[in-house]
C-alpha cells in the first residue's frame, strides 16, 4: 500500500536535511550527563543523548557525516572487549543502548559502569574499531524538559525526529504518568519544548491506560499525514498524530496491533525488502518461563507495514494470536532474532545485533 511505504520514506530522510536545520547556534561546551536513557541519530550526524535523571536532552554535532559503503564487522566477545577498554570489569558493565549512524554506518553505543554510576559513549567505527565519543568542548545544545503537572520527568524511553521536531516519550511520577516531549526545530540552547499527556488503549488489557509510556518509537507518514509509531508493554503497537500534539491536549494513541501480553519492547524499526514494508521490534518476554516463544526471552516480532493503516483499531486491533495459535501471516515471530538483546537497522537487508552472549553481529532482515 503506498502510504504504508511512506513510513520508510520519514525513517530515511536523515541524510538528505543539513544539520542547520536541526540546531540553531550551537553551544561549545562540556556536555554533563547524569545518566543515558537512549540515544537516536537526527538528520546529518546530529546525536540526540536522552537523560531523564537530569531531566535533559542534548543535541550533539558529531561531524560523522562521510558516507561509507560495505558491511559491519562482526565481533565476538564483544561486551567483554567493550569492558576491557574501558577499564572495567564485564560485571561492571551495562550497554543501555545503541544505534548505527544512518549515514558514517558506525555504531555509538551507550554505556554504564554500574560501580561508579558513570555513563559513556563509545563509537565504532564499520571495521570495528573502537573509540569514546568526546563530550568535551564539542558543538551542542542542552534542551532542559520541563516538569509534568506535578512531577518531573524522570525517564526518557525513546525519540524521533520527525516533521522538523523532536518527539520524545517519557514518564513521570503522577496520574498521567505517560508523557509525550516535543520541541520544534530548530533546537536552540536551553530552550525547552511542551510536555503533554498520552493515554492508550491497551488490546490485551481492554482498557485505557495513562501509566506506562511508549517504550519504542519510530516516525510514520500515512497520505500526507504524520504520526508517531510507539509499542508498549503487554504488547500494542499504537500510532499517534502528530497535530494532535498541542497546547491542552491528551494525546489519544490509535491502537493498531496487538503482539501478545507478557512482551516489552526494546527496539524498534522499519525496512523495505523486496518491495514489501515491514517493522521489526525485538522483545523481552517476561512470561517466558509460563508460556515461551521460542529458547529464549529476547524475541523479535515482525509484521507487514500496511497494518499500520488498518482501519480496525482500538478493540478491533488485529491481533497476533486467536488463543495461543496464529492469527495472521502479516505478523509473524522472527525466528533468527532469537537471543538478541538490543539491535539496530543498518540498511534494508541487515540489523546490527547485540545477542545475550555478548556478542556483536550481523542478522539478516527477515
Amino acid at each position: 500500500m503506498k502510504h504504508a511505504l511512506c513510513l520508510f520514506v520519514c525513517s530515511l530522510v536523515y541524510s538528505f536535511v543539513s544539520a542547520g536545520e536541526v540546531i540553531k547556534e550551537p553551544h561549545s561546551g562540556d556536555i554533563e550527563l547524569k545518566r543515558i536513557n537512549v540515544i537516536h541519530f537526527g538528520p546529518d550526524g546530529v546525536l540526540l543523548i536522552a537523560d531523564g535523571a537530569g531531566s535533559q536532552i542534548f543535541a550533539l554535532e558529531t561531524g560523522d557525516t562521510e558516507a561509507v559503503d560495505g558491511e559491519f564487522t562482526q565481533i565476538g566477545g564483544f561486551q567483554t572487549e567493550l569492558a576491557s577498554r574501558m577499564g572495567i570489569g564485564q560485571d561492571a558493565l551495562e550497554i543501555i543502548d545503541f544505534e548505527v549512524n544512518p549515514i558514517s554506518k558506525s555504531l555509538y553505543v551507550a554505556c554504564l559502569n554500574k560501580k561508579t554510576r558513570t555513563p559513556a559513549l563509545i563509537r565504532i567505527d564499520r571495521e570495528g574499531a573502537m573509540s569514546p565519543v568526546n563530550l568535551k568542548g564539542v558543538k551542542h545544545v542542552r534542551i532542559p524538559l520541563p516538569a509534568g503537572d506535578k512531577a518531573p520527568v524522570s525517564v526518557i524511553t525513546d525519540m524521533v525526529w520527525i516533521d522538523g521536531r523532536l518527539i520524545a516519550s517519557a514518564r513521570c511520577n503522577e496520574e498521567f504518568a505517560s508523557k509525550i516531549f516535543s520541541v520544534d526545530g530548530p533546537l536552540q540552547h536551553e530552550k525547552s519544548g511542551q510536555v503533554y499527556s498520552a493515554e492508550t488503549f491497551h488490546v490485551a488489557h481492554n482498557r485505557w491506560e495513562t501509566k506506562a509510556p511508549m517504550s519504542v518509537m519510530i516516525p510514520y507518514e500515512e497520505d500526507g499525514k504524520h504520526y508517531i509509531v510507539g509499542a508498549f508493554s503487554c504488547t500494542p503497537v499504537v500510532k499517534y498524530p502528530i497535530d494532535s500534539i498541542k497546547p491542552g491536549a491528551v494525546i489519544k494513541g490509535i491502537s493498531q496491533i496487538e503482539l501478545g501480553s507478557g512482551n516489552r519492547p526494546l527496539d524498534m524499526f522499519g525496512y523495505s525488502k523486496e518491495g514489501k514494508s515491514s517493522v521489526l521490534t525485538n522483545t523481552f518476554r517476561f512470561h517466558h518461563e509460563k508460556r515461551p516463544y521460542g529458547p529464549s526471552p529476547h524475541l523479535a516480532f515482525r509484521f507487514d507495514g500496511e497494518l499500520l493503516a488498518a482501519p480496525e483499531v482500538n478493540e478491533k486491533a488485529i491481533r497476533r494470536l486467536k488463543g495461543t495459535t496464529p492469527n495472521t501471516e502479516q505478523i509473524e515471530v522472527a525466528q533468527t532474532f532469537h537471543g538478541v538483546v538490543k539491535m539496530s537497522r543498518f540498511n534494508d537487508k541487515s540489523a546490527v545485533a547485540l545477542n545475550e552472549a555478548g556478542d556483536l553481529v550481523t542478522i539478516a532482515l527477515p
